[in-house]
């Protein structure tokens, strides 16, 4: 078990889990991603708000979380 497993993605503020989300893109978690995105829209995120807090966590304008989220979401 490694530690991405020990990680409770419902558990995480919001803030939190975005950012947890932005780690586990670069760690190749594509399930995780999902989970995290299902998770924001559950709580009443919209997919807008979703894609522009992806934005945020990195200085790319069409950023790999960002075009992650696009697909998902369509």
């Amino acid at each position: 078990m490694s530690d991405f497993d020990d990680i409770d993605l419902a558990a995480l503020s919001n803030e939190d889990l975005v950012a947890q989300m932005h780690d586990d893109l670069y760690d190749g978690l594509g399930d995780e991603i999902v989970e995290g995105t299902t998770i924001l829209l559950d709580r009443g995120w919209g997919p807008d708000k979703v894609l522009q807090r992806s934005e945020e966590h990195t200085s790319e304008l069409q950023s790999p979380c960002n075009l992650v989220c696009r697909l998902l979401l369509e």
